[in-house]
Formats: structure tokens, sequence, C-alpha cells
């Protein structure tokens, strides 16, 4: 799978990251999922 690197803001990362504690996933799983819906709904 190739690498992407994503800048985001601080707090954009701090809600990615208690998402994932939330879920119990990590926060590239959580970064995937929204990226990979985001395509699926054609945004």
């Amino acid at each position: 799978m190739p690498l992407v690197s994503v800048k985001l803001p601080e707090s954009t990362k701090s809600q990615v990251a208690q998402l994932a504690e939330r879920r119990g996933v990590t926060a590239h799983a959580v970064m995937v999922q929204a990226i990979e819906s985001a395509v699926a709904q054609g945004v």
C-alpha cells in the first residue's frame, strides 16, 4: 500500500486521535475510513 502524508491542523489531529480512542482503533484506521467514505459518496 502506498504511503501518503497529510498535514493536519493540531486540533483536527487531536479530534482524530480522540475518535480513534473511543472506537478502539488507530488514528490511521479513522482517517482511512473517512477518506473511503468521502470517495464513495463522491464528496
